[in-house]
């Protein structure tokens, strides 16, 4: 009686092994077939033990034989020449924009920085302190996304997988989050020194504050039209980002009807 009660609680565990077994691969298939499915709980709720193991394993590998591959259609027609008409129209806008941001954020760093009186500090502390090393690289990260914004309009006119379009537009997502970084980086230095040079100008609020017969430092030289260009070459350059990003999320909430 025992042998026979082992066998049969062995002979329902297989049942189930192989409905777990069907769940597994209807889910894994698009298209699997639920036939099988219902026929297998039929069998594992079933009393009747002879043929049963050798039926649900039937159904299952029939299931397996039957059950299609994933589709690989390519896009429609349609798909393709949205996707074309929005990376060429979206490209081109990001990158006149970009082109003039950065160009002129270039100029105006590089006037400010030819024209600017030589620091009494070294060479490297005062480009550490002046934000110009990171305002540089914001620059440079700038051009780098001008140049990957005209590769989206490259993209429009190649008949490349849509998986390749998405992968492009990540990396232009990335690739201005790391430039505007560097950017805000470069403006919250820019910004502290000029705080700093209004506090210590003479007149200022800092100054009037001290007592009298109070030693007050010497300035030479406070906020100058210089430093206000140097802010004006870091809010171009965010603002290159920012178009930049902008286009790159456009085109990536777009993707979907690319399919």
């Amino acid at each position: 009686a025992r042998s026979a009660t082992s066998r049969k609680k062995m002979r329902r565990r297989l049942l189930w092994l192989g409905l777990v077994v069907q769940s597994a691969t209807s889910l894994t298939s698009q298209f699997a077939r639920r036939v099988p499915t219902s026929r297998l709980r039929t069998l594992a709720s079933s009393k009747n033990d002879d043929g049963g193991i050798g039926e649900a394993l039937d159904a299952a590998a029939a299931a397996l034989e039957n059950a299609p591959a994933a589709s690989t259609d390519p896009p429609s027609p349609e798909a393709v020449a949205r996707r074309s008409r929005a990376l060429w129209r979206v490209g081109w806008m990001c990158w006149w924009s970009q082109a003039i941001l950065s160009v002129i954020s270039a100029v105006v760093l590089a006037f400010a920085r030819l024209v600017a009186p030589s620091p009494r500090l070294s060479m490297e502390a005062a480009i550490l302190t002046s934000g110009v090393l990171f305002s540089s690289l914001g620059v440079l990260a700038a051009f780098a996304s001008l140049t990957w914004s005209w590769h989206y309009t490259r993209l429009a006119k190649r008949d490349v997988p849509l998986i390749n379009v998405k992968s492009a537009l990540r990396f232009g997502v990335i690739l201005n989050l790391v430039g505007m970084a560097l950017t805000l980086v470069s403006a919250e230095q820019v910004v502290g020194g000029l705080i700093a040079k209004l506090l210590l100008t003479p007149g200022s609020l800092a100054q009037l504050a001290q007592p009298v017969g109070t030693v007050r430092p010497i300035v030479g030289s406070g906020v100058t039209a210089l430093d206000v260009f140097v802010v004006q070459a870091n809010t171009n350059t965010m603002c290159s980002h920012f178009a930049g990003l902008a286009a790159s999320l456009f085109l990536l909430s777009r993707s979907r009807r690319w399919e």
